[in-house]
């Protein structure tokens, strides 16, 4: 509250009485954190990206589960809502909540996967990494995004740990431009999975914006 409400990057009362507000939702409903010593520590490994060329959302991840072996390629576009209420808000620049929103569909969608569960994020956009690590961002859309990311925590709790990769070796590239033929190889798939987009968490984030 005093990094918004002060400093250089002082935020307006509204953003202070909206942090404030989920503060005290999220603390009211969270559940106590039970760690298992017998959990399994081996990760996994997510690989996450977006692409914004030529009016085009790509996304694009890559999942695999050092555990059990399993691993998945999801590709898919945002849906145009969200992108017509972002232009709304930022201009036509959505690379970082594109590539933000990647991370909350993944989170979303491989919540059973994840649940109890130590896994490792690669994110190549600096913007939406550091709002993975902090949880804030100055940007409205970010910032809806990125609590909605943690929101699932609270049901489905995971240990995450959000790293950088370069651009050149991120391998969601691909799948976030709709090339997947060669990934799928590599990885020994047949078929690429394709992203979900729930009418509930698509409804939170335009209702918030």
């Amino acid at each position: 509250v005093m990094g918004l409400s002060g400093g250089p990057l002082k935020r307006s009362s509204l953003d202070v009485r909206s942090f404030c507000d989920f503060a005290i939702s999220t603390l009211q409903a969270a559940k106590p954190r039970e760690l298992c010593s017998g959990s399994e520590k081996r990760p996994l490994l997510i690989f996450t990206d977006g692409c914004w060329e030529q009016s085009f959302a790509g996304i694009g991840a890559v999942i695999v589960d050092v555990a059990t072996g399993f691993r998945v390629v999801c590709s898919g576009e945002v849906p145009p809502l969200l992108l017509e209420r972002w232009k709304q808000l930022v201009g036509d620049f959505i690379i970082c909540q594109i590539e933000l929103y990647v991370l909350v569909v993944v989170r979303w969608q491989f919540r059973q996967l994840l649940h109890n569960r130590r896994s490792l994020w690669w994110v190549d956009n600096d913007s939406a990494r550091y709002c993975a690590i902090k949880g804030l961002s100055p940007s409205r859309a970010m910032r809806d995004l990125i609590r909605e990311f943690y929101s699932m925590d609270m049901d489905w709790p995971t240990h995450s740990w959000i790293e950088r990769v370069a651009s050149s070796s991120n391998p969601s590239d691909a799948p976030s431009r709709h090339e997947c033929a060669g990934l799928l190889a590599h990885l020994g798939l047949n078929s690429v999975t394709p992203f979900e987009h729930p009418k509930e968490l698509i409804e939170r984030l335009v209702a918030v914006l």
